[in-house]
Formats: structure tokens, sequence, C-alpha cells
């Protein structure tokens, strides 16, 4: 149950925003360059809007079971909790242009 929270919360928070990245991206479906640039452009705008939202989820995971879920859900906190920062790293790579390293058939 606390793992639909987490995955709710961050589903309502991006499919809101995919017609808009979906209208903004086929004005460059041809141009590469403009593609990829508008696209990472949005990426990073989601993580400074999801990377709080988890840290919020971490912080909060006891009050947010409690008005949610109940008392008796006490201990369902913990997964919450560690569900909403496990979505810090992926986006905190985002935010801080944090690139992996290409593999050897990369181009």
């Amino acid at each position: 149950m606390p793992t639909a929270i987490v995955t709710t919360v961050m589903a309502i928070a991006t499919s809101s925003m995919a017609p808009v990245l979906f209208s903004a991206l086929s004005r460059h479906q041809h141009n590469q360059v403009e593609f990829e640039k508008t696209f990472l452009t949005f990426q990073k705008y989601m993580a400074l809007f999801l990377v709080p939202l988890g840290v919020g989820m971490f912080v909060y995971q006891d009050f947010i079971v409690e008005i949610l879920l109940g008392p008796q859900w006490k201990l369902a906190g913990i997964v919450l909790g560690s569900q909403g920062f496990k979505l810090v790293p992926s986006n905190g790579n985002i935010l801080f242009n944090i690139r992996s390293i290409p593999c050897e058939g990369d181009a």
C-alpha cells in the first residue's frame, strides 16, 4: 500500500505534464539538437519538482501514513519513506547533470 501511494503521487505529478512535453517535442521532431535540448530541459525542471517531493515524503513519512492509512499502518511509514527517498538519486542525477560513462559501443 505505501508503494502505491508513492507511485500514485509521482504518476499524478508526471502524467499531467506529458501532453506539454509531447507537444513541445513534436515541434522539434526533425531537429535532433533542439529535440534533445528541449527534452533535457524539461527533465531538469521535472527533477526540480520531484526531488523535494521525494525528500518531503521521506521526512513526513509517519504523518502521511497516519493521515492516509491510519495508526494501525505505522510501520508502513518506513516503506513509504524509503520509496519516496529512492526517487531522489535518479532525479538528482538529472538535476546536477551527472552523466553515465558511455559504453564501448555507444556513438
